[in-house]
């Protein structure tokens, strides 16, 4: 990974992220899938009678985070976004987006995809983490390294 990536490209390299909802109850549930982004904004698919498709419709938040755990041991050239915001489930014109998003990206997907419920996590909320050193950021220290914490415009 290069060593000036934006949170941008971090997430158009990445492929899974893990997505936790809450019931209207707030009952937390998390769960890992594969999505596409268009910059910050992160298209995902999840039936609809799933835990999390219903979490959705009962209460249309979520904060996700993608992340990348480099081989080797190398914990300092780990990095991650963490987002927040409000989901729509996806009809018409921006649900042929999002199929159109996840067939460039997953050339293997089939005429299948059509039949998926897509949503999209527009974040009101970006936190990029990574070693890199920049300016308006917030640093913490864990496992001895120390860690860049940027805010990112959505």
């Amino acid at each position: 990974m290069a060593e000036s990536m934006t949170a941008e490209q971090f997430l158009g390299e990445q492929e899974t992220l893990t997505l936790a909802t809450a019931s209207h109850d707030g009952k937390p549930h998390a769960s890992p899938m594969f999505y596409v982004a268009d910059g910050t904004t992160l298209y995902f698919s999840t039936p609809g009678d799933t835990q999390t498709g219903r979490n959705l419709t009962e209460n249309p938040v979520a904060a996700a985070v993608v992340a990348h755990a480099p081989p080797g041991g190398n914990l300092s050239a780990g990095r991650s976004v963490q987002l927040r915001g409000a989901v729509e489930r996806l009809d018409g014109d921006a649900a042929q987006r999002a199929i159109d998003l996840f067939r460039s990206r997953y050339r293997a997907l089939t005429d299948a995809a059509h039949t998926s419920t897509y949503y999209k996590l527009t974040p009101d909320e970006v936190r990029y983490t990574h070693e890199q050193a920049r300016s308006n950021v917030r640093t913490t220290q864990a496992l001895g390294i120390v860690w860049t914490g940027e805010s990112v415009k959505p």
